[in-house]
């Protein structure tokens, strides 16, 4: 299972190349919608990563995705603006890369 990127940013796909994960610079609204329906369909790619941008403008179709799939893991990328938003945004963020809906209370 591969894992792959779709980015906005030239510099963060230039920067997971470099480690080995594969990705598309996504450059419009069109361009997005293709890779990520291809993405969502491969059945060789076990986790797509989404910078923050792009999952911010298709919050609603990349959540749809999440519940009706159940591979690829989708889970975006924090940009430099999600640093310092708190112990809450990294709880929600985990809880949303491993597809948790509710806290879990002990």
């Amino acid at each position: 299972m591969k894992i792959f990127l779709l980015s906005d940013k030239l510099d963060t796909l230039l920067g997971m190349r470099l480690v080995g994960v594969e990705g598309r610079h996504i450059q419009d609204t069109h361009e997005f919608l293709k890779e990520f329906e291809a993405v969502v369909s491969s059945k060789n790619i076990g986790i797509l990563l989404i910078t923050q941008a792009l999952y911010d403008e298709f919050e609603e179709t990349v959540n749809i995705a999440k519940a009706s799939v159940n591979q690829p893991l989708i889970a975006f990328l924090p940009d430099g603006g999600s640093i310092g938003r708190g112990e809450s945004f990294i709880s929600k963020y985990i809880s949303q890369a491993i597809g948790v809906a509710g806290e879990a209370r002990v």
